[in-house]
């Protein structure tokens, strides 16, 4: 299956904006699954994220 074929089939919009590499705000989150200091793992449109970094936070 090709890559444009594969992506395609995701329904909802989702998009990652990274500010200043201190500020990322993600769309199409459907679930926060896990969350600390150091890592977040998240449900969105297009699937799983997983977020490392050093004292994260959510807003």
């Amino acid at each position: 299956m090709a890559y444009e074929e594969k992506y395609k089939k995701t329904e909802l919009p989702h998009g990652l904006i990274l500010q200043d590499r201190r500020r990322l705000t993600v769309s199409g989150v459907e679930d926060v699954e896990s969350f600390d200091e150091s890592a977040v793992v998240l449900q969105t449109a297009g699937g799983t994220l997983i977020l490392r970094g050093s004292a994260l936070h959510i807003d």
